[in-house]
């Protein structure tokens, strides 16, 4: 049996019966653990948020289509570790800055769209609600909301950095009777 990264990660227990040709048997035991690796792939380069309304959420949907190609496809994102994984998601303000203290952007995410958005702020790493399974793959969603867009920087055009990371969740079990 070889072991794919379909597989779960954790503890092993591997048997071997040997038989000589005079029906003479010996049993092999051995254990190992398969190493939890976490990763994921994406098939998008940016999150292009478009034309937005002042205090409008404007959500940007993902789709269940791998595109080969590089840009804004629609976000799509897939499990090919042998762990289960959620993502995390930093975003920075787009130059967007902040008014009496608080972001005048703010931000949603969510794997799959059988779950709610998370909402999160710039510059504060979030786990966003939705989880992949073995070789799951998911549309990604978000969302961007501004409530006010600053003097200083007229616009029209506000760009930023969002950075996703996976952390591993623990694999889903089944209670037998």
């Amino acid at each position: 049996k070889e072991l794919s990264f379909e597989d779960p990660s954790g503890d092993y227990e591997v048997w071997a019966v040997a038989q000589d040709k005079n029906g003479l048997q010996g049993t092999l035991k051995n254990h190992f653990t398969y190493l939890p690796v976490t990763a994921f792939e994406k098939d998008f380069s940016k999150v292009a948020y478009g034309s937005v309304k002042l205090n409008t959420h404007k959500i940007i949907s993902g789709d269940l289509t791998w595109d080969t190609g590089t840009g804004a496809n629609p976000a799509t994102v897939r499990n090919v570790g042998n762990t289960r994984l959620a993502i995390k998601v930093l975003q920075d303000d787009m130059g967007l800055g902040k008014t009496d203290g608080n972001w005048n952007v703010k931000y949603d995410g969510r794997i799959g769209s059988d779950v709610a958005f998370k909402n999160y702020s710039p510059d504060h790493l979030t786990r966003l609600n939705g989880e992949l399974d073995l070789s799951e793959m998911d549309e990604m969603d978000f969302s961007v909301l501004i409530s006010k867009f600053p003097p200083t920087n007229p616009g029209p055009n506000y760009t930023g950095t969002m950075t996703l990371s996976a952390v591993s969740v623990p694999h889903l079990t089944c209670c037998g009777n």
